[in-house]
């Protein structure tokens, strides 16, 4: 929808940044979207519409939007998903010369339905507090976001925390100003978010399980379910050599596959960022 472009649009304005470029692809030419995107007045937004709606769920403008993309590597998205500000910036710091795909963590949106999300996060966390016996804690700190895996019943959880703020080198964030403010800050974390078996809020974090959203996805190339079309980025070259040429209900994680056999090929690697990137709204 109309409504909907603003979503992806401010959130890649937002980026801490500047090196991306945005191609927006509809199904049909719509006068209304190109109208909201030259109130935009950016250089870096492209638009370009299919002669007529080809009602293949997506696929045909993926192709097109793949085979415009003139970035050095490249996400195929949908136009109301939103990734956070330091995105860009966060696979920047990640690539190398020996990387051709990246991936990452992301939220999936139950669409508003509420109850269905709530249900959801009761039977993920009934099944965590069954088979799990770590917690996971990605908070923002320091302007970066990290990861703590933890277990409370066997762990010493301050000297826990006091271990990962020395390994980091944190000296502020989360409101504090030294390194002992965030021990205790990360301390009383972890025993909040074992006692309530859900992630709680640190300077700016994300919670794990928020309804309407379904929770965090633990991205996995292997599993459909645990994949999505706008979690991973692909060297450009290589995502043009694969192309786009899939129709099916399965086309987006056939593209995926493919870029995998190039990587295989060509002696590239795939390197997963252990951190919540994007919502799949």
């Amino acid at each position: 929808s109309n409504a909907s472009i603003h979503v992806m649009v401010n959130c890649m304005l937002a980026q801490s940044s500047n090196d991306w470029s945005l191609t927006i692809i509809s199904d049909g030419f719509e006068a209304r979207v190109e109208e909201i995107l030259n109130r935009y007045g950016c250089d870096r937004i492209r638009y370009f519409s299919t002669e007529f709606p080809n009602n293949d769920h997506g696929h045909t403008p993926r192709e097109i939007g793949l085979n415009a993309s003139r970035g050095e590597w490249t996400v195929l998205s949908g136009i109301d998903n939103y990734y956070v500000p330091l995105f860009v910036e966060t696979l920047k710091k990640a690539e190398k010369k020996d990387i051709g795909l990246m991936y990452w963590d992301f939220l999936l949106d139950m669409k508003g339905e509420l109850e269905a999300g709530i249900e959801y996060d009761r039977a993920l966390r009934e099944y965590e507090q069954k088979t799990q016996k770590q917690f996971v804690l990605r908070p923002i700190i320091d302007g970066q976001v990290i990861e703590i895996a933890f277990d409370p019943k066997n762990e010493n959880l301050r000297q826990r925390a006091a271990l990962e703020v020395a390994r980091l080198g944190l000296t502020k964030g989360g409101g504090c100003d030294d390194d002992l403010c965030i021990v205790n800050l990360l301390t009383n974390a972890m025993r909040q978010a074992a006692q309530t078996s859900s992630l709680l809020e640190i300077g700016g974090g994300r919670p794990r399980a928020l309804p309407p959203y379904s929770g965090h996805i633990d991205a996995n190339l292997q599993i459909s379910g645990q994949i999505d079309i706008g979690a991973f980025a692909v060297r450009t070259d290589i995502a043009k050599r694969v192309g786009f040429r899939w129709r099916h209900h399965a086309a987006d994680f056939n593209y995926l596959q493919a870029c995998l056999l190039q990587l295989n090929y060509l002696t590239l690697h795939h390197h997963k960022i252990s951190q919540t990137l994007y919502v799949h709204n």
